[in-house]
């Protein structure tokens, strides 16, 4: 864990002093879609039980360092559930255990996009896929119904070991993101997060009551979020623009720019009339 924390602050500190040979450019967004979880209570892999996905949505703010590299922060609700009696297996033949839990997590992730993609380039991509990877933290609350009853399933006391539910994970996935104008993008992305935790479902060793394995803790459970992203371009319109030596950069002009630039245009059409 300290060794990807080290990576991630080492490439925080590279990308922010490559970010200044190119303009910044900062978007907000909104991002819905499903999350589910894979872990006792659904062992059977990705999308094999429509009925373990849930709604969920986020916020986020994404500041664009240059046409490959960005960051997002995002804040993201959603919910997971598990149950025996829609699984097949040795465990559920008698466990008869079912959870739900919110999810809800702060992430702050890194986007490398394959081809050249940005708001404020002229011959950037329409469109690129990308891959994305970062920290989060979350909290989570596992639930359960007992004979029409919820109840909150740590307060049972039904594992041996206490938890926190407070825990980290490591976001990463794929998407596709593609700029309908100067300020507005659309996007498709597919996340997994890598847990440190086996108790999202409240499920993980021996019964706390009756020596019998309940679970197994040898693997910790995952949640994935998956959706379709709208991005808004904040700040001024680009009115101005430079080369870098490699291409055409728009950015924001000053007020005095912008006053400079107001009395050419008015001598450059006065000139025009005198010679019509």
């Amino acid at each position: 864990m300290k060794r990807i924390l080290t990576i991630l602050l080492l490439h925080l500190i590279t990308t922010s002093v490559f970010a200044e040979q190119y303009p910044r450019n900062k978007e907000i967004g909104l991002m819905p879609g499903i999350s589910y979880y894979m872990g006792e209570l659904n062992p059977e892999g990705h999308f094999r039980n429509l009925g373990f996905f849930h709604f969920a949505g986020g916020l986020y703010y994404k500041v664009n360092y240059n046409p490959r590299w960005s960051q997002r922060f995002m804040l993201m609700r959603g919910k997971v559930s598990g149950d025996d009696d829609f699984i097949f297996g040795s465990y559920p033949q008698w466990r008869n255990l079912n959870f739900t839990s919110s999810i809800t997590e702060i992430s702050t992730t890194f986007e490398f996009n394959f081809f050249e993609f940005s708001f404020v380039e002229s011959r950037s991509e329409i469109a690129s896929p990308y891959l994305f990877f970062g920290v989060s933290g979350f909290y989570f609350n596992p639930k359960g119904e007992i004979n029409g009853r919820t109840i909150d399933l740590q307060s049972q006391n039904n594992e041996p070991t206490e938890y926190s539910k407070l825990n980290i994970a490591i976001p990463f996935g794929f998407g596709a993101k593609l700029r309908v104008s100067d300020r507005i993008s659309l996007g498709f992305e597919y996340g997994m997060r890598k847990t440190f935790t086996d108790y999202i479902d409240d499920v993980s060793t021996i019964s706390s009551v009756n020596p019998y394995q309940r679970g197994d803790s040898q693997h910790n459970d995952w949640y994935q979020f998956t959706g379709l992203s709208l991005s808004l371009r904040v700040g001024s319109k680009f009115t101005d623009c430079y080369f870098d030596g490699k291409r055409v950069v728009r950015q924001k002009m000053t007020d005095k720019k912008s006053k400079k630039a107001k009395k050419q245009r008015a001598k450059y059409s006065k000139e025009d009339k005198v010679k019509n």
